[in-house]
């Protein structure tokens, strides 16, 4: 997977989502990305990851609290309350529109220079 082409093995990653839910149809609401930002803040506090990276609208939203165009935004890095944040289009785009799926594999190249 995208992990290991830039050299890292799955044991030096810690892959979470910070909502919990999986709605039958469409995205989680609001109400439940801000339902579980307290859950994800409490993980990261323990994890305390060097960066951390937001794969997709949803994710992006949970974390930073903001709505990013994520096409003209991947990646991207931001900083905020300390924390060090990639962006990038979540892989189900990637698998469901074949050319976003160059997209992700370019910023994931670009991942691996930051780290």
């Amino acid at each position: 997977g995208l992990i290991n082409e830039i050299g890292l093995k799955e044991n030096q990653v810690y892959i979470t989502s910070p909502v919990k839910y999986l709605p039958k149809r469409g995205t989680p609401s609001k109400s439940q990305i801000d339902h579980c930002r307290e859950h994800f803040s409490e993980q990261i506090k323990i994890i305390n990851p060097k960066i951390l990276v937001l794969l997709g609208s949803t994710a992006i939203q949970a974390v930073l609290e903001e709505k990013v165009p994520i096409k003209s935004e991947h990646g991207k890095i931001v900083s905020k309350d300390g924390k060090t944040y990639f962006l990038t289009l979540h892989p189900a785009a990637g698998l469901r529109f074949p050319p976003l799926k160059k997209l992700l594999e370019e910023d994931f190249l670009k991942l691996k220079e930051i780290i």
